[in-house]
């Protein structure tokens, strides 16, 4: 489990200070528009006082009402503080393309529990394009429950959805949307490229709004099969899986441990090799403690969770990758295992430590060091490491 944690510092919370000021266009309801106008008129010369407060030429653009209803947020502000402008009520908010969220929230607040099963679904099946951002699912709850957590978070966005291939769906929230998420952290481009991380504030929540967030990626990323919870996501083959590393310290700070490994590469038609990574959660009582604390929406996967909860089994060492937890717990202690180790730390036979081992190592998931004189004999006794 790697210990560093996303840099980006943000408190999840957005203001309409943080928005880049030159990006952003507000439009005023009429009362405030007639307010403020009113107040400019009052000025005993409007150039000057434009001139003096270093307003944009685009003011005038939002004075006539001729090309535009909505003015610049870095000229709004600058009026608004010459003019002690404070009783306002803004209609809507938008970038430059016309789509727009309209009676938006004073704040944006990615803490509550639309506000991370919103950037779960990002991370998830979602996409940070230079445009807005794109959601893409088939299940129809899960989109309609995307829409319903933007709604929640922004105000009334006004989203366009697209049929994709293989019956796809895919939500398109406007440019404002985008720019708004920038400030917690997620860029716009490809995760991988991105080397997307979780949000920082993510960390700081208390568990519900922590496991919220984690039901979310599940549900988009994630699946449940013969009691074992995993999730695969590909990463630049270079690069570590930070991603993933972070959701497993995220698990292991409410005592879920987890196992993180490659599952194959394979050439990408967009840019450099990749690389496939599975988090699995596999031991009873870690599935059981993580199902017992998610609200997962997707019917398949809550019906499967449920069946965890309801199993009497106290181990599951179905597949060979679960061994790795175990291994990781004992380099950790030794730098490194062998055969008889292994098989006392899972409680199971040497010969069929033995046989796992062997076909670990056939698969270049773990190597042999150095072996010493003994190990000749006995093979048991040879150390391994993990590739």
């Amino acid at each position: 489990m790697v210990d560093s944690k996303p840099t980006i510092k943000t408190s999840g919370i957005v203001e309409l200070d943080d928005l880049p000021e030159k990006e952003v266009f507000v439009e005023l309801n009429e009362k405030s528009k007639k307010k403020l106008k009113v107040l400019i008129r009052k000025m005993p010369s409007i150039s000057r006082f434009l001139k003096e407060n270093k307003i944009n030429a685009c003011f005038w653009d939002w004075w006539s009402g001729k090309k535009s209803n909505s003015i610049r947020l870095d000229n709004f502000k600058k009026i608004s503080n010459a003019l002690c402008f404070k009783d306002f009520e803004i209609e809507a908010l938008k970038g430059k393309a016309a789509i727009s969220i309209e009676k938006p929230k004073p704040f944006f607040d990615f803490t509550t529990r639309s506000g991370v099963k919103f950037i779960a679904s990002i991370l998830g099946d979602g996409h940070v394009h230079k445009k807005g951002i794109r959601y893409y699912n088939k299940n129809r709850k899960l989109i309609n429950n995307f829409i319903k957590y933007s709604n929640a978070v922004f105000g009334n966005v006004r989203v366009r959805i697209n049929k994709g291939k293989n019956e796809v769906l895919i939500v398109n929230l406007p440019t404002i949307c985008r720019k708004t998420i920038e400030c917690v952290g997620i860029m716009p481009g490809s995760k991988i490229t991105n080397k997307t991380r979780i949000p920082e504030y993510v960390f700081s929540l208390k568990e519900e709004r922590v496991f919220d967030f984690v039901s979310s990626l599940i549900d988009d990323d994630g699946w449940i099969n013969n009691g074992r919870i995993m999730m695969d996501m590909a990463f630049e083959a270079s690069e570590e899986p930070w991603l993933l590393y972070d959701l497993q310290n995220l698990l292991k700070i409410f005592g879920i441990d987890s196992c993180l490994f490659p599952i194959r590469k394979y050439e990408s038609k967009h840019g450099p090799k990749r690389k496939m990574w599975r988090l699995g959660i596999f031991s009873y009582k870690n599935a059981e403690k993580f199902c017992s604390k998610t609200n997962l929406e997707s019917k398949e996967k809550l019906f499967r969770s449920e069946k965890i909860l309801l199993c009497k089994r106290r181990e599951l060492y179905r597949g060979d990758t679960t061994y790795f937890i175990k291994m990781k717990e004992i380099i950790k202690q030794r730098g490194s295992f062998n055969v008889i180790e292994l098989a006392n730390a899972t409680n199971r036979s040497v010969r069929h430590s033995r046989r796992i081992v062997l076909k670990l190592k056939r698969f270049g998931k773990i190597r042999v060091l150095e072996p010493s004189y003994s190990s000749k004999t006995n093979p048991s006794i040879e150390r391994y490491v993990i590739s």
